[in-house]
């Protein structure tokens, strides 16, 4: 789960690369709504926004003829993978896609998704995003002041991963840069910084 602000101020929920706009604040937390208004997915977070209270993402239980469960989410199939003492994976029906979900024993709380997007990709105005140039030459994704360096270009888009080694976060985008169409922003320290050089304007790094 991270946030997002765009450029007219309005916060964004990001969870599972699925954008969610502010509805309203209760005295159980703030509830956040799928920005497709034909959609009935939600996640209600704590006041402070920092822990998710409950979600509902259009998941389902069906079961197969012979037996098996299968477990829709959006409309996806994923069946059955393993059951470990943390909950259950799913995995998706086709044996080329990486995407599954992790849910509790009980079925009824998704602990954690790698999931593509099907939704209208965000346009990359509507974030606090820009580009800088190194000194060595080398392009810099800023996104809400956390840097990205160019990881790998393929058909679907450009991916970005964060500086840090250890740090998971990166952003996908189109490959005129213009929409971000995945993303994971959850980071687990504080930003780099950089300074604009008076001389060629291009940045460095700060230590």
């Amino acid at each position: 789960m991270s946030f997002i602000e765009l450029v007219d101020g309005r916060p964004i929920l990001l969870l599972n690369g699925f954008p969610y706009y502010k509805k309203e604040t209760t005295k159980n937390g703030v509830r956040w709504c799928c920005n497709k208004s034909y959609c009935n997915a939600f996640v209600h977070t704590s006041s402070d926004c920092n822990q998710i209270i409950r979600t509902e993402v259009n998941m389902s239980l069906i079961e197969l003829v012979d037996g098996r469960p299968i477990l829709l989410l959006k409309g996806f199939p994923y069946y059955k993978k393993k059951t470990t003492k943390k909950g259950v994976r799913w995995c998706c029906n086709k044996t080329y896609c990486n995407a599954f979900v992790h849910t509790l024993s009980d079925f009824k709380q998704i602990i954690r998704t790698f999931i593509f997007a099907d939704y209208k990709t965000i346009h990359i105005t509507e974030v606090d995003t820009r580009f800088i140039e190194l000194i060595d030459g080398k392009q810099i994704l800023l996104l809400n002041g956390f840097p990205f360096y160019k990881k790998t270009t393929t058909t679907k888009g450009v991916r970005w991963n964060c500086n840090k080694s250890y740090c998971k976060a990166f952003v996908q985008l189109s490959l005129d840069f213009s929409c971000i169409i995945r993303s994971l922003c959850d980071h687990d320290h504080s930003p780099t910084k950089y300074i604009q050089s008076a001389v060629c304007g291009k940045y460095i790094r700060l230590r």
